[in-house]
């Protein structure tokens, strides 16, 4: 029998953290789609002159036969910041 990480796909995360810690996401299949929404969330934080808030992409194992994530942690060394400051 096959090991099930065999089958694992990538989802990929876009992440909005706001300043008082709390977050938003949305996941897509395809990584393209996925850095344009991550791009237009930073251009839209731009223009608005928002601190304090960090726009993420992030990469994430996904199980089709469970339905579910199975990274253990949404924001990972892998994780692109495209906009905001590195937290500390």
């Amino acid at each position: 029998m096959e090991h099930e990480a065999y089958f694992y796909r990538t989802l990929w995360a876009v992440i909005i953290e706001g300043k008082d810690g709390g977050q938003t996401m949305n996941f897509f299949n395809d990584e393209d789609e996925a850095r344009a929404e991550a791009e237009m969330m930073a251009d839209i934080s731009r223009e608005n002159n928002i601190e304090g808030q960090r726009v993420l992409l992030s990469p994430l194992d996904y199980s089709p036969r469970k339905n579910r994530i199975m990274s253990d942690n949404i924001i990972t060394e892998d994780t692109e910041l495209i906009y905001g400051e590195e937290s500390e």
